[in-house]
């Protein structure tokens, strides 16, 4: 669920919460996920990454984790 709605979110939106550490803060906190929370809070403190790269790296990573086999 999260995916679907952060692909709707704008570059300047995404980059907002991720410069804030809200992805990693609500994956730690909500979601219990300590280990994808350390993974996002990687992303959140790179500066080489464009908006784009960040969600696509976040995104992968919960699914990877969070999808069922196909």
């Amino acid at each position: 669920m999260f995916c679907q709605i952060a692909e709707g979110v704008d570059e300047t939106t995404w980059q907002f919460h991720l410069s804030r550490g809200d992805y990693s803060a609500w994956l730690r906190s909500v979601i219990k996920d300590s280990e994808l929370a350390d993974l996002a809070r990687e992303l959140e403190e790179r500066r080489d990454l464009s908006a784009s790269e960040t969600r696509y790296l976040l995104f992968d990573a919960i699914g990877s984790r969070y999808s069922l086999p196909e």
